[in-house]
């Protein structure tokens, strides 16, 4: 299972910045969250994640209700790539993996993971010379390591080319065949969205203004940018 359910989300800085939030996140499928520039998005990926305390509300994982801080049991069943992968641009590909089997007390073998993520023929190199697609396939090839059961993205194609931009989306939908995991993106990438989603939540103002399957949505607008728009009327 991986389901995760935000019931009536409250949270507030200087303002509001999510009001009453609610949404279901269920496995086996992409949700991607849309929205302008200080809609919630991040916000809210932060207090599923546990690093971030609400106001009021309740987050719920797989049934049971969680509260920060998340005990180390429920943290790995989390995985998140912010909008900035975060990897060491002084390691090698290897070692940056090495890294972080260490850490998870992972036992399995570095080079098939990667060979899975295409990164086992630059696996010597510096990160730094890395592209930001091959730095985002290493960030995602940690998956393999501890299995989470959630994964979210944070702008995940800032950076990325068409190609890097392609081969993200190929990857996310074979990691969906392969496990059964809930991934949720939030993107202003209106291409790649419609690459990858299966459902999308458009937050405005804190509050969700829209979800609905990718085919509904395009069935009833002409674009997922159309969609947006009303969002300002």
């Amino acid at each position: 299972m991986g389901e995760i359910v935000v019931r009536n989300i409250y949270k507030t800085f200087d303002k509001l910045v999510l009001d009453d939030v609610s949404h279901s996140f269920t496995e086996n499928k992409v949700t991607v969250i849309l929205g302008p520039n200080g809609a919630g998005k991040t916000t809210l990926m932060h207090i599923m994640l546990g690093l971030l305390k609400f106001d009021s509300g309740s987050v719920i994982f797989n049934g049971k209700n969680l509260t920060i801080p998340y005990k180390k049991e429920e943290r790995v069943k989390f995985m998140y790539i912010p909008d900035n992968p975060f990897v060491n641009d002084f390691l090698t590909g290897y070692e940056n993996l090495e890294y972080i089997a260490s850490l998870y007390k992972y036992k399995g073998n570095i080079d098939d993971i990667l060979k899975t993520v295409d990164l086992f023929d630059s696996k010597d190199l510096l990160v730094k010379d890395y592209s930001r697609g091959m730095k985002q396939r290493l960030c995602l090839s940690c998956i393999y390591m501890f299995n989470p059961e959630v994964l979210m993205l944070d702008e995940p194609t800032i950076g990325l080319d068409v190609f890097g931009i392609l081969d993200l989306s190929k990857y996310l939908r074979e990691l969906l065949l392969k496990q059964n995991l809930t991934i949720i993106v939030s993107t202003h990438d209106m291409s790649f969205c419609k690459q990858i989603a299966d459902e999308i939540v458009i937050l405005n103002e804190g509050k969700i203004f829209s979800t609905s399957k990718l085919n509904d949505l395009l069935n009833e607008y002409d674009s997922i940018e159309d969609a947006l728009k009303e969002v300002r009327k």
